[in-house]
């Protein structure tokens, strides 16, 4: 941690610029200051930094620290400002979000398949971005690569077409949310079921809950993200069994067994959040020390939300600003082209299928 100290300070000084900048924006136009996002100021402060100026050795560690988990703390902190019956409710009231997940799932990987083979694209690539587009981005490149045996170089070039899929679903979801006049808890649902990464998800629902002056999108999209990351649980065992019965990848002596890998790669921060969510449902986090921290920075009930909620949403979304600077600060631009054009087309085919389809079901089944 000691080692890692000068990558954090350098992320959470890229995080307060990029608040700073919102401020000074909303000074010379109010409509600016509350639509743009801080999160977008320090992704691309971060890129600006990475690919103009360079990062050092000594601050990469603690860069890719702040990327991930930063992140990790980030959400579990969410965790405690939303309430788990109000995630219930939501889910009873429409399954079809359900269902939506894992057809979306079915039809990322039969794009990425299928198309992915016209296109000569080898195995391993096709089947991280049909997984990466469906459910959680480099998460589930990191489960799949040693199930189905990748190399560290294709693990690579899928995480690039990802990422470089992300940086633009940030921007063009919320400005798309806008166009077709979604309610909160609609975009909220449309992100967490077609943007990849979890940090991208979140990003992308604090710009539309800006644009719209609440919180709805943003919590929404937590509850439907966290939901799917836990399909992964499902695909990686799926892929395990035809690795296993149709002899793909036979495991070599010395390498660990399936459950070992999805031990190490499964995240395990949603039991976290869930823990954090019920603690905050039954009121745990109102009283005692909790409130009194509250008092400390000065905050105060709003309406019906206690002071400690306010306190961890604040807290979260700070943490999630400086996770994505640490992600800005890791993004080589040159290395994101290196898959080369017909990868990128192939994640953007998928990632427009899966945006197609959550889109239809929001309009015609779920009626949000």
């Amino acid at each position: 941690m000691i080692k890692q100290y000068q990558g954090i300070v350098l992320a959470i000084a890229v995080a307060v610029i990029a608040k700073m900048l919102i401020s000074l924006l909303g000074t010379f136009s109010p409509y600016l200051g509350q639509i743009v996002s801080p999160t977008i100021i320090a992704i691309l402060l971060g890129i600006m930094i990475k690919n103009v100026v360079g990062v050092s050795q000594k601050h990469a560690a603690g860069v890719q620290f702040a990327s991930k988990y930063v992140l990790i703390l980030a959400i579990v902190i969410l965790g405690a400002t939303l309430n788990i019956n109000e995630a219930a409710r939501l889910f009873l009231k429409q399954p079809g979000i359900i269902y939506a997940m894992a057809f979306n799932i079915c039809l990322a990987f039969s794009i990425a398949y299928g198309l992915g083979k016209i296109l000569r694209i080898d195995f391993s690539l096709r089947t991280f971005i049909g997984g990466g587009c469906s459910i959680c981005g480099g998460t589930t490149i990191s489960a799949l690569g040693p199930i189905i045996r990748a190399t560290d170089t294709q693990i690579a070039f899928g995480l690039s077409v990802v990422f470089f899929l992300d940086m633009f679903t940030i921007v063009l979801y919320p400005m798309l949310g806008k166009a077709l006049q979604l309610s909160p808890q609609a975009f909220g649902v449309l992100a967490g079921t077609a943007i990849n990464d979890t940090s991208s998800v979140l990003a992308a629902a604090d710009i539309y809950s800006k644009m719209m002056g609440n919180d709805i999108a943003y919590e929404t999209a937590s509850i439907v993200k966290l939901t799917r990351t836990s399909f992964l649980i499902l695909v990686a065992l799926l892929f395990s069994l035809i690795a296993t019965y149709k002899h793909m990848c036979p495991q070599a002596a010395g390498e660990p067994g399936v459950w070992k890998t999805l031990a190490k790669s499964f995240p395990w921060f949603i039991v976290l959040f869930v823990i954090m969510s019920s603690l905050n449902s039954f009121g745990m986090f109102q009283h005692g020390v909790f409130a009194q921290l509250a008092g400390v920075f000065h905050y105060s009930a709003k309406e019906q939300t206690p002071a400690i909620v306010l306190l961890f949403k604040d807290l979260s979304k700070f943490l999630i600003i400086v996770a994505l600077a640490g992600v800005g600060l890791k993004c080589n631009i040159e290395s994101l082209l290196k898959p080369g054009i017909r990868p990128i087309f192939l994640g953007v085919a998928t990632s427009a299928a899966v945006l197609i389809s959550s889109i239809t079901t929001i309009g015609l089944i779920l009626h949000l």
